[in-house]
């Protein structure tokens, strides 16, 4: 993913332009507040460099529900947030392999597990085969004897 073309966390301009209207487009897939869609684009932009929405809500000055709620009920709002979760996966996962090579032998293991899966991944088996025909074996007889039993208390009341 690209950047994001984020304005400065100041900068929420209602002056109308081409730029404005085409970010608009980009991020929201519904009108809304002239400034909302330049705040959510610097929420995303703080999010993709952090991966802390709590963060990127301070910079943005938005509050925590104004994403959730853009995130529940905006599809192209999502799709962009996605984008930037993509990026802090990628950011994490370049400082895990940092972190790795430089040492860090859990981190390494964790790593080689996902980039190598038939080498390292943990193998656990357990042969369990019951047959179906044995299962109904077992219940057709387990009827039988429940009624036996049934015609037995009849046969002494």
């Amino acid at each position: 993913m690209g950047t994001l073309n984020a304005p400065e966390a100041g900068d929420f301009s209602d002056a109308p332009n081409d730029k404005n209207d085409k970010e608009i487009e980009e991020i929201l897939s519904k009108p809304a507040y002239r400034s909302t869609p330049a705040r959510l684009r610097v929420f995303l932009e703080a999010y993709a460099k952090t991966g802390r929405v709590n963060r990127a809500c301070e910079a943005a000055g938005i509050a925590h529900k104004t994403h959730y709620r853009r995130l529940e009920c905006d599809p192209v709002y999502r799709r962009a947030f996605e984008q930037a979760a993509e990026q802090v996966g990628q950011m994490l996962e370049d400082a895990a392999v940092d972190r790795a090579l430089n040492g860090d032998s859990h981190l390494l293991l964790a790593l080689l597990k996902r980039f190598r899966p038939d080498a390292y991944r943990e193998r656990v088996s357990a042969d369990i085969s019951i047959s179906l025909v044995d299962r109904m074996t077992a219940a057709v007889e387990r009827v039988r004897m429940l009624r036996r039993h049934d015609d037995s208390i009849e046969c002494a009341g």
